[in-house]
């Protein structure tokens, strides 16, 4: 099932890694190590989906993902 979220913060761990907290959709379940499809609305990335796995815990109120970036990459869609 599809559905659009904000993101809620960016923060860089490191020079290479950052922890991105979008909100939680209502109703998410999930278990510790599943990853979820993501793709970014901008034209052009709609259809790229790219697995990430959840570095949140399933009871948190919020959702979490920790990524190694290519800093090339990041810093053309920010």
């Amino acid at each position: 099932m599809a559905q659009t979220v904000k993101i809620i913060s960016v923060e860089h761990i490191t020079h290479d890694v950052l922890r991105i907290v979008p909100e939680k959709p209502k109703g998410l379940k999930f278990i510790a190590g599943q990853a979820v499809d993501i793709s970014l609305p901008k034209q052009g990335w709609e259809q790229e989906l790219r697995a990430f796995t959840f570095t949140s815990l399933p009871e948190q109120d919020c959702i979490k993902f920790t990524v190694k970036t290519l800093r090339c990459l990041f810093f053309k869609f920010t």
